[in-house]
């Protein structure tokens, strides 16, 4: 599942980063660098940034690291993060089982691209 950043208001998307990717890890440093990127020009407002992850079968412990720095930029822009977890396990043979899971559980997205 990708990361669907939005404006709570309008619903519109500002970025999907991360497309097919379940993995929180991957996803994390893909918003860090997002936000690096465009952190100084996005307007200050009511955002989300939903990441959609699984369990990844190869984990032994520790996980990406939400730093203080990245936190501020966020909070600064008014970004809350949605952490969303679905069952199975994070990898290519388990997508389309992915997919079925999060509609069964109404959580396909289906707000309007931009």
């Amino acid at each position: 599942m990708p990361i669907y950043i939005y404006k709570i208001q309008s619903d519109d998307y500002v970025a999907r980063l991360c497309e097919g990717e379940w993995r929180l890890i991957h996803q994390i440093e893909a918003l860090k660098n997002w936000i690096n990127e465009v952190g100084d020009t996005l307007e200050a407002s009511d955002y989300v940034a939903d990441l959609g992850f699984c369990w990844r079968k190869d984990a032994a412990c520790g996980g990406p690291v939400l730093d203080a720095g990245f936190m501020n930029k966020l909070s600064s822009r008014g970004i809350s993060l949605h952490l969303s977890e679905y069952p199975g396990f994070a990898g290519l043979d388990n997508e389309n089982k992915l997919m079925s899971n999060m509609k069964k559980l109404g959580r396909v997205k289906t707000r309007p691209t931009r």
